[in-house]
């Protein structure tokens, strides 16, 4: 995933499968991906529904090669798309501060679009 140079990319908890990603500003709002091996038979709706505390769910294209299908959610507090890629399920949110205020989400955005699975 591309993000902006002075943007810290770092594992939450040493876990390599989530990844937060914090500006150099003070808005408190911040990004994170994490991926998780999907289930035989399992479909993505049915993934993103189980991680989506009851939030409704709408459909949302991705990646300007792979055009990623994916399911977005938007709460006050954040904006979390859920997508397939290969094998894995994809959890991305942008986790916003101050209700109103998506100081970032050109940036979110473009992260999202740029996002692409290593073999």
């Amino acid at each position: 995933v591309l993000k902006p140079k002075n943007w810290l990319g770092q594992a939450i908890e040493g876990n390599d499968l989530e990844i937060m990603f914090t500006p150099d500003s003070g808005t408190g709002d911040f990004m994170s991906i994490s991926a998780e091996a999907a289930l035989a038979n399992q479909t993505l709706q049915a993934w993103a529904q189980s991680k989506a505390g009851g939030a409704s769910l709408s459909a949302l294209t991705l990646g300007k090669e792979a055009k990623i299908t994916a399911l977005q959610s938007k709460t006050a507090d954040a904006h979390t798309i859920f997508a397939k890629v290969n094998n894995h399920f994809i959890k991305s949110t942008y986790h916003i501060e101050t209700e109103g205020s998506a100081y970032f989400a050109s940036t979110y955005l473009m992260m999202l679009n740029s996002f692409s699975l290593l073999n």
